[in-house]
């Protein structure tokens, strides 16, 4: 496979870390859930800690992306790693002379949150500084991570099942070692090439400000960001009680639960690798037609529950999403001029969470008054309802992902 990249070197060191913080986070995200659901049996106490992570993804994702515009984006790649090394040692250590401790483990989730959000929108803002091919740079770096990510999962399950101590601690090693690989490659390299602004006062407010502008006057961008917000309405509910349905829905065990979370990143990677192969003329319609068949498969999950039916589903969201993603993110990283890159990706991780709050409220008063199965099936119903909404919604069923930023100005 060929890759017109700008210095092999970085750029396989760049997915190499990518690649280790996906597993460590995957395996710390695992643990921490069924660590928590096992203690505790309550899906509120699963709300309450999913309610607080959604908030901290909402308060620190715009300050992120003004970070990232103005410092080096190699140095905050190793801080994200470095970050999740500590807090995880901390952890590990505490439960296995202590024990189970809410307090901690909230604090634990929110530092993850807050080393992930750091990850994402740098990781997404990067890539152009490291490789000229962004689609298949981003089918490359995607169908790593999430691959990774589907192994991990299915390790997880089994590590929890012997010891949760050691889950953590492999989380925390895995974390230090993609920010060594960060610190010492990919920070040198970008601070040689200055593709940003480092040196110039950062205006937190000023830059969240004009993030917000940008994307509000990039209409095609901007509708695309308020369909994944209402798809993530649901993704949020599905996701945040996946443990209910695997333990209390179909009864299954960690190793169950890891399994579906590990099929899940299966279909994501072959979907980014096809995503490559699609003209971004159509990457509006393939969001509406993403929304659809992931709607239609929560509600199948709902009126089929089971092993199998879990599992299947589960693959053929994996593919949805990797495909529908893979697709808006090179069109994004097209558009979107170098210095904006990190509030734009920041400003729709903003967006994009917004309804993570209501959607962790609505899906514990649903599994409360309607059970976990019906709540599947709701969720979907809901997801297939605002898809057809933006069907008729012109800049989103017209967006052309293929326009290239002039060099000019940032607002087309």
């Amino acid at each position: 496979m060929h890759l017109k990249n700008k210095g092999s070197k970085i750029f396989y060191s760049f997915i190499t870390n990518n690649g280790l913080i996906s597993s460590a986070s995957i395996i710390a995200n695992v643990s921490i859930v069924y660590f928590l659901y096992f203690y505790t049996r309550s899906a509120l106490d699963v709300s309450i800690v999913a309610m607080i992570t959604s908030i901290f993804t909402i308060i620190v994702s715009l300050p992120a992306g003004v970070f990232i515009d103005h410092l080096n984006r190699g140095l905050l790649l190793s801080i994200s790693g470095f970050l999740g090394g500590i807090i995880f040692i901390i952890f590990a250590f505490y439960i296995k002379v202590i024990g189970f401790n809410l307090y901690l483990l909230i604090i634990v989730a929110i530092v993850r949150i807050l080393a992930m959000n750091l990850f994402r929108s740098t990781n997404s803002s990067i890539l152009p500084d490291i490789t000229s091919s962004l689609s298949q740079g981003n089918g490359i770096n995607h169908s790593l991570m999430y691959g990774i990510r589907s192994v991990s999962s299915i390790v997880a399950g089994i590590i929890i099942l012997y010891s949760i101590f050691f889950a953590f601690l492999y989380s925390s090693l895995t974390y230090f070692i993609a920010g060594i690989i960060s610190f010492l490659i990919i920070y040198p390299f970008i601070k040689n090439k200055k593709s940003n602004s480092p040196g110039k006062k950062i205006k937190i407010f000023n830059g969240i400000r004009d993030g917000f502008r940008y994307i509000i006057k990039e209409k095609g961008l901007f509708e695309l960001t308020l369909l994944s917000a209402f798809l993530n309405l649901s993704f949020g509910i599905t996701f945040t009680y996946l443990v209910v349905y695997i333990i209390s829905g179909i009864h299954g065990n960690s190793l169950m639960y890891g399994v579906v979370l590990g099929v899940y990143p299966l279909g994501y990677v072959a979907g980014s690798i096809s995503g490559k192969y699609i003209n971004l003329k159509y990457t509006g319609k393939i969001w509406v037609l993403h929304g659809i068949i992931s709607g239609i498969s929560f509600i199948m999950m709902g009126i089929f529950p089971g092993d199998f039916t879990v599992v299947i589903f589960y693959i053929i969201i994996g593919i949805s999403v990797g495909f529908s993603n893979n697709i808006w993110l090179t069109s994004a990283q097209n558009i979107v001029p170098d210095q904006m890159r990190g509030r734009y990706f920041a400003t729709d991780n903003f967006f994009t969470s917004i309804f993570g709050p209501l959607s962790i409220v609505a899906g514990i008063l649903l599994i409360l008054f309607y059970g976990i199965i019906q709540t599947f099936i709701i969720s979907g119903a809901v997801m297939v309802f605002f898809s057809l909404i933006f069907l008729f919604m012109k800049n989103t069923f017209n967006f052309n992902g293929n326009k290239e930023f002039d060099g000019q100005t940032a607002i087309r």
